[in-house]
């Protein structure tokens, strides 16, 4: 598999994720709320771009 091929596997598999634990929060009445915060700020603390990765998407959950 080419470069371009596993970034957007992993791209599909990060959005399939997201939706998954979307409609089981809602299932169970959770609440989700996406959380401002500068993304590389993140990278950099955690060293994830050392390792080829970054931060996709970050979230708060709670009971409504």
């Amino acid at each position: 598999m080419h470069k371009s091929g596993i970034v957007k596997w992993s791209e599909k598999i990060a959005n399939i994720s997201l939706g998954l634990m979307i409609g089981h929060s809602e299932n169970m009445n959770l609440c989700i709320e996406i959380i401002d915060n500068e993304l590389s700020e993140i990278d950099s603390h955690f060293h994830l771009t050392e390792r080829n990765l970054k931060a996709f998407q970050l979230f708060d959950v709670y009971a409504c």
